[in-house]
């Protein structure tokens, strides 16, 4: 994939910066944007609150996607629009509910198609784990809740799946350090192990430039994890790799997507 940009966010406050920099992204502040809040039950409400947030730092062109999960008639409308768009943004919420209401449908394809054609997109927690190629789904039910999960490293004990991957060969989890997810990136990424984790930490963000294939950190600190050896399990599923490869890169710093995958 190439041409556009992304700028993915890690929860908290979407600053002016990050906001600027998407809309600047997306070309001018007239460009068409396409916001989708079905992250929420009330997804309406959710983008509407998005949407004028954009309008406030000088967005003019904003549509919020009103398909929820009792009403898909305004599907065609929303297709129609990310025809054109030149940007998307999902806010912070559950990115299962998002995967779950546009599976079969032709949404995720045309967010894609908005980056490949040049555009911006993003978003914020549960809008930028949906960024990645993978994503966490949340915990598979081996240990209940999220403290006991970060016992141990087993395969699969932390439930993943596909995002609607702009970013391809990446998982991104959000609120990184604040809510102690770096057990949680491990475990994803030794458990499937061609992808590389994007831990974003919280009020943190970084814009990805996919034509020149480099990341940029705007604010915070983001965390590159990758298995650089072979991954292997024992009799009881616990994971074991013996080249971990991890960096903490800071604001304004710079990193070749590629390099993230090779060494």
């Amino acid at each position: 994939m190439g041409k556009g940009h992304l700028v993915v966010h890690g929860g908290g406050s979407t600053g002016k910066d990050a906001t600027g920099t998407f809309l600047k992204r997306a070309g001018s502040p007239s460009a068409p944007i396409v916001v989708l809040g079905q992250v929420s039950e009330a997804a309406v409400e959710k983008g509407q609150r998005s949407a004028d947030w954009l309008k406030e730092n000088g967005a003019t062109d904003v549509y919020v996607a009103r398909v929820t999960e009792t009403d898909k008639s305004s599907l065609p409308e929303l297709l129609t629009r990310l025809e054109s768009a030149r940007g998307y943004w999902v806010p912070g919420g559950d990115q299962n509910r998002f995967m779950k209401l546009f599976a079969g449908t032709a949404v995720p394809d045309a967010l894609r198609k908005i980056i490949a054609r040049g555009g911006s997109g993003g978003g914020s927690s549960a809008g930028a784990s949906l960024c990645g190629e993978w994503m966490p789904t949340g915990y598979s039910g081996i240990r209940p809740t999220e403290d006991e999960d970060r016992t141990k490293l087993v395969k699969n004990s932390v439930g993943s799946g596909p995002g609607i991957s702009v970013l391809p060969g990446f998982l991104v989890d959000t609120h990184f350090l604040a809510r102690e997810r770096t057990q949680r990136s491990v475990d994803m990424v030794l458990s499937h192990p061609r992808f590389i984790a994007l831990g974003v930490e919280q009020d943190g963000w970084f814009v990805a430039d996919l034509d020149k294939g480099v990341l940029t950190v705007g604010a915070g600190q983001v965390v590159t994890i990758r298995a650089a050896a072979p991954v292997q399990t024992d009799a009881q599923n616990r994971l074991g790799c013996t080249d971990v490869r991890m960096r903490v890169l800071l604001a304004g710093q710079t990193v070749s997507l590629a390099e993230l995958k090779n060494k």
